[in-house]
């Protein structure tokens, strides 16, 4: 079990409730199970010695989310801190990226891309290339290398670098 429906599954499970149908209430919307898979899914024999592990194991994931959000915390207010107190990176602006991947584990509140870019003096890690790539190769990028010289032959592999 993971996700949203994992979660709350098991929280209930640890809180004692055991009833399938009831544990199934909790399928999230983006879940791919439906509700009658989700039910059939946690049958367990009930051992108090698993229950109490799975309580500990509960606990301990809590607090290590806890423990995370306040690192995640700190670090914000440290990239802040950073930025503000220098007037020259607080100036900075990063390009918009065409695709913004949104990572959930992420730092809320704060666009990584444009702190970083800031922090770094105005260095973007989104636009540094391999400079020795050539992208007129469609198929194996590193026969264009071989052809510079830039690796080495071998006899293995001569074959698939040096094809017309």
């Amino acid at each position: 079990m993971c996700g949203l429906t994992g979660m709350a599954i098991i929280t209930d499970i640890c809180k004692g409730n055991f009833d399938l149908e009831k544990l199934s209430e909790y399928r999230h919307g983006h879940c791919r199970k439906s509700k009658e898979e989700i039910a059939k899914a946690p049958k367990g024999n009930n051992h108090e010695d698993y229950l109490f592990g799975l309580k500990e194991e509960l606990e301990s994931y809590q607090f290590y989310q806890k423990k995370i959000a306040a690192c995640n915390k700190q670090i914000g207010m440290c990239l802040k801190n950073q930025i503000n107190t220098n007037p020259d990176k607080k100036k900075l602006k990063t390009s918009d990226k065409i695709h913004v991947r949104i990572i959930k584990n992420a730092l809320k509140g704060i666009d990584l891309n444009q702190a970083a870019y800031q922090y770094f003096g105005g260095v973007d890690l989104m636009k540094i290339e391999c400079g020795q790539c050539n992208r007129k190769s469609k198929r194996y990028p590193p026969f264009q290398l071989l052809q510079q010289g830039l690796l080495p032959q071998r006899k293995n592999r001569s074959r698939m670098y040096n094809r017309p």
